[in-house]
């Protein structure tokens, strides 16, 4: 039960931070494009770890990379 606490709070951040970086000069396009990447490889990562500890840690990444990507109504740039 512990995990599926700690995969829920590692992924809050992720919204806020995905818009912050928007505000960046990223950008929306390649704040996407990296929280993407992110998700990709830590995933690529939690296929090749072995122990309990990797796999929670590995998830608790792919948690916060997938909530980092942009949601529509939270990738609406303050400035227009």
């Amino acid at each position: 039960m512990y995990a599926d606490v700690l995969y829920t709070v590692s992924g809050a951040p992720g919204s806020f931070m995905g818009a912050w970086l928007i505000e960046t000069r990223l950008g929306r396009v390649h704040t996407m494009a990296l929280a993407t990447a992110a998700t990709a490889l830590a995933t690529l990562v939690f296929i090749g770890v072995g122990s309990q500890a990797g796999v929670v840690v590995s998830s608790m990444v792919v948690s916060l990379a997938a909530t980092t990507m942009c949601k529509r109504w939270l990738c609406i740039p303050s400035h227009r």
